[in-house]
């Protein structure tokens, strides 16, 4: 019996198939083949949670960053809210003031020598600088709310006892109308916060319907305040 000396595998010729059982009888008339299967599949047992791990911390860092950013946006919707609310209040308690002094102006003989009169303009000045911070952001709605506040106060302290106020009120209804303006477009940031409206629809709203305010907007003759002239 001849044993060989060298025995070579040749790569090309290994190849996965489906094993066969194997029966051969020393001396056998028959020559069957012999296959050779090799270690080498993927082991799914061991692939498969790896691969499920990777994929919930992908998941978990996706979820987290989706959290906190929603959570800067409701701060920051909570934070503009407020804002609204301090605006609103000065706002209203300025042009009250401005209102009650023109009127006492115009109906009070003397009452610019009166305490009372110094008074309100020191309260005209506090509320003034508080609109002033409130409004901080340098852009034209900002700027025309300052500009028409100016003309209007200029108005005002030229008012004298029985002197007309017509001038006094288009301006004072134009800066309520300003004020509103302003306070409709942080509102509908705070819905963009939301994602339940776009801006740029949005503010097409906010001026297709207050723009026709400052021409309805009422006059002393339809409040009756104004001194009939006899």
């Amino acid at each position: 019996m001849d044993f060989f000396n060298k025995f070579e595998i040749d790569a090309e010729g290994i190849k996965y198939e489906k094993p066969l059982p194997v029966t051969a009888g020393v001396g056998g008339a028959l020559e069957t083949p012999y296959y050779l299967h090799v270690a080498t599949d993927t082991d799914l047992a061991v692939l498969v949670p790896s691969a499920a791990g990777v994929l919930v911390a992908l998941l978990v860092g996706v979820v987290t960053m989706l959290f906190q950013f929603r959570q800067i946006r409701a701060n920051i919707t909570s934070f503009r809210h407020q804002w609204m609310v301090e605006l609103r209040s000065s706002a209203a308690e300025y042009l009250q003031i401005l209102y009650s002094t023109a009127l006492c102006l115009t109906e009070k003989e003397g009452y610019a020598l009166t305490d009372a009169y110094i008074e309100k303009q020191e309260k005209i000045a506090i509320l003034t600088f508080k609109i002033e911070l409130l409004l901080s952001r340098d852009d034209d709605a900002t700027k025309s709310i300052f500009k028409l506040d100016k003309e209007l106060c200029s108005k005002l302290y030229s008012l004298t006892y029985k002197a007309s106020w017509s001038e006094f009120f288009q301006d004072f209804y134009k800066l309520r109308d300003l004020f509103r303006v302003e306070l409709e477009d942080a509102w509908l940031d705070v819905q963009v916060d939301l994602s339940t409206k776009k801006r740029n629809a949005g503010k097409g709203d906010i001026f297709r319907r207050l723009s026709p305010l400052i021409v309805r907007s009422p006059t002393p003759k339809d409040l009756s305040t104004e001194p009939k002239q006899d």
